[in-house]
């Protein structure tokens, strides 16, 4: 099996009753965070501005993204297996969450060109960022 299984054989594998896993990566990104786990936290400074890399491997044509629950801001995704990265702004100190959903198709309130739906319920995932003050050694 590919590590990028393309729509046609996704779709013919279903028609035999096999299912295709679907995973999506994020991972910290640029400056090497603090104490990240590999499962979805991580540590960063109040000085920094996270970074994140997000790659399916799966059709998807959007991202939606929201931290702390705050509106959604959605974003175009890159082909399966070409990685986006996404920079935070500078927050202040305390423990951060950072919701990132993937969507396929058009809002399940629209109909497609083809009248169609999307076929498949939006994927979240979550990330919690532990923001730290930096401090400073001073000699005496």
């Amino acid at each position: 099996m590919p590590d990028i299984v393309p729509n046609d054989l996704s779709s013919g594998l279903e028609q035999l009753g096999l299912h295709v896993a679907r995973t999506v990566r994020i991972w910290p990104a640029g400056l090497s965070s603090r104490g990240w786990d590999g499962e979805g936290y991580s540590e960063w400074l109040t000085t920094e501005q996270p970074c994140f890399g997000i790659v399916h491997d799966h059709p998807v044509d959007q991202y939606g993204l929201s931290l702390n629950n705050s509106a959604e801001t959605l974003i175009k995704a890159r082909p399966a297996g070409s990685p986006l990265f996404v920079k935070l702004p500078q927050l202040p100190a305390g423990i951060h969450t950072l919701c990132i959903t993937t969507r396929r198709g058009y809002p399940r309130s629209r109909r497609g060109p083809s009248g169609s739906r999307p076929s498949r319920r939006p994927r979240r995932l979550e990330r919690h960022c532990a923001i730290q003050r930096p401090f400073f050694l001073t000699r005496k």
